[in-house]
């Protein structure tokens, strides 16, 4: 790859996000990856020549689609690689700007909307800008689109993840799929809760 991100060797022609791990003599490499209509394939592939050894295992979600799923929850906070980091976007989809940039566009694309959608946000995410995300919600409220968000104050890029009240992150996302996927109910967590004063 050149030092401006161009000129890249692919590993692999699959269309998707990849997780690559090579083996520790660098010989072999496994392929994990996935897209948002598709889900995990892992591949075992020649390092000499990226040659396909064998497909290790491939995701089921027959079962999700049939429920209505469609990339419910999002933790992208990138919706429009025209507004992301100089460089970074431009060595996976080349220069100059084409309509390829619109083309996978959250904003762009928000009126097609047709499942449900939960994003969360971290306000001071220091990898993507938040007004990523608020691009999308002005798109989504301007198309009179249905959507559920969580702001997650003083929180960074990974809010809900990894950093702040994980437990509640994964609580209000298990909670989207139950009542979006499945039709359950789900508990009143405000009544359950004994919540205490914060401390000042």
């Amino acid at each position: 790859m050149s030092f401006d991100g161009r000129n890249l060797t692919p590993l692999t022609s699959a269309n998707g996000f990849h997780i690559v791990t090579f083996s520790p003599d660098w010989t072999y490499y496994i392929d994990n990856y996935s897209r948002t209509d598709l889900p995990n394939i892992v591949e075992l592939h020649r390092a000499s020549d990226g040659s396909l050894i064998s497909e290790v295992e491939r995701g089921e979600m027959s079962d999700l689609v049939k429920a209505g799923f469609w990339y419910d929850a999002t933790r992208v906070g990138c919706y429009d690689n025209r507004m992301d980091k100089i460089i970074w976007n431009e060595a996976w989809m080349g220069w100059p700007l084409d309509e390829s940039y619109s083309a996978s566009s959250g904003v762009d694309n928000a009126w097609r909307l047709k499942g449900h959608l939960l994003m969360v946000v971290g306000e001071l995410d220091e990898n993507v800008d938040p007004s990523s995300t608020l691009q999308v919600v002005d798109a989504l409220t301007k198309a009179r689109k249905d959507f559920d968000l969580i702001v997650a104050p003083g929180l960074g890029h990974t809010a809900l993840r990894s950093s702040g009240p994980v437990d509640y992150g994964l609580r209000r996302q298990n909670d989207f799929f139950l009542k979006r996927l499945a039709g359950v109910q789900t508990p009143d967590w405000n009544a359950l809760i004994d919540a205490t004063p914060p401390a000042h």
